[in-house]
């Protein structure tokens, strides 16, 4: 038996946990926008479950806002666009890269990010505190308003990318940022992807570093247009003065110079523009029916994008990708059915013999027989570990990524 339950409260959600916990009815919460990540879930007799705030709800889904120490408590119901409009009024925002209508709870379980890592961090560097309710229905207290220093397990943190396979998280406390006085965005053309990782470290010492920095096909392969597109954030006089070191930049250095980089657009965009701009770029992940994630060595990222569009070519696949090339992380995929998903999973693992790293498929479609993670991770003992610890019935999202290889209590 398979049922969905809607849950719009955190004492709703305890209640209705703790009854999950004495039935031993696993809970499934795959979330939106990564739902075909990892494997489907195993049991047969399941309770979906969707925790989302009403558009309505009072102040957005915010429980407390300390405008002074510039932090947030909110629960993780609440949907991001919601947050990001209530934390407007007072000038402060969240520099978190993902789609308004995802709630926060999904976002810290799936460590999502995007361009605002390079100047602002991820998800996890905001995160200071959160409660979450354990395998036995507890609700645990973790962290709170204020960075400490950490002995033992940093269970904040860990519960952040934990696909909540630990515990459900319903309420979260972050870090806010003001709303900078000035965004300033400039659009390159870049001929040579590949030379790019061989002038990050230079670039990002410099006074052009940015504070966002993405990477998007302007056109499908098999005739790739690359743009690289950056932002720049702050006072005017500061944004551009980092324009002008920019620049000198592009016509200095060796790497880049050869990598035929060279500016095609530029301009002033507001925050929620910036924010809406980048959605759309990213927006084809949500709708793609195989999408994959590569994650490589920084210096060797510009090289898999290059790969893959060879191998789009010579297979007469278009491939979407974009990357996020300070952290060499690659998205890519399209239109493809199982057995085309199946022969890019075997072209990706035959790059990663070639420059190590990993790969994860978001989306894989439904007759795909391929693993979803690859690589298999050398920490996945210790995480089993923790399974048996923090859900020892084994009820969240069973057999999603952690297999605990024990028998549930």
């Amino acid at each position: 038996m398979t049922m969905t339950v809607e849950i719009q409260d955190a004492a709703g959600l305890v209640e209705w946990v703790e009854r999950r916990v004495a039935d031993k009815m696993p809970i499934v919460d795959y979330g939106v926008a990564h739902r075909g990540m990892g494997n489907p879930p195993t049991a047969n007799e399941h309770v979906n479950l969707h925790f989302q705030l009403p558009d309505d709800a009072p102040n957005g889904g915010i429980i407390e806002h300390y405008t002074r120490d510039m932090t947030v408590r909110a629960s993780a119901a609440a949907t991001l666009g919601n947050l990001q409009r209530e934390l407007a009024k007072q000038q402060q925002f969240l520099p978190i890269d993902a789609d308004d209508d995802l709630t926060l709870g999904e976002i810290i379980t799936h460590h999502m990010w995007g361009p605002w890592r390079v100047g602002y961090g991820s998800v996890r560097d905001h995160l200071l505190g959160l409660r979450y309710i354990d395998g036995l229905g507890r609700d645990i207290h973790v962290g709170g308003r204020t960075v400490k220093n950490v002995a033992g397990l940093d269970v904040t943190r860990l519960m952040v990318g934990s696909l909540n396979e630990l515990g459900l998280i319903h309420e979260a406390t972050l870090r806010t940022y003001a709303i900078p006085q000035q965004i300033s965005t400039i659009d390159l053309r870049l001929n040579d992807p590949s030379k790019l990782g061989q002038a990050m470290t230079d670039w990002l010492v410099t006074e052009a570093a940015p504070a966002a920095m993405s990477m998007h096909l302007a056109m499908p392969c098999p005739q790739p247009q690359w743009t690289l597109r950056l932002a720049y954030v702050g006072k005017p006089l500061a944004c551009a003065a980092q324009m002008r070191s920019l620049e000198t930049l592009l016509e200095t250095h060796p790497v880049l110079v050869e990598a035929g980089i060279h500016i095609v657009a530029n301009g002033i965009r507001t925050l929620d523009e910036e924010r809406n701009q980048n959605q759309t770029l990213t927006a084809w992940r949500r709708l793609a029916p195989a999408v994959v994630k590569l994650i490589a060595p920084p210096v060797h990222f510009g090289a898999a994008a290059q790969s893959l569009c060879e191998w789009a070519s010579a297979h007469d696949h278009p491939l979407m990708i974009d990357a996020l090339p300070v952290h060499g992380t690659l998205y890519a995929g399209g239109d493809l059915d199982a057995d085309a998903a199946g022969h890019l999973d075997h072209a990706i693992e035959q790059l990663h013999q070639s420059i190590g790293g990993m790969r994860v498929w978001i989306q894989r479609p439904t007759s795909a027989t391929f693993e979803p993670v690859a690589p298999a991770q050398s920490n996945h003992a210790f995480l089993a570990t923790l399974k048996k610890t923090m859900d020892p019935h084994n009820l969240f999202n069973p057999g999603r990524y952690i297999q605990p290889h024990f028998s549930p209590a």
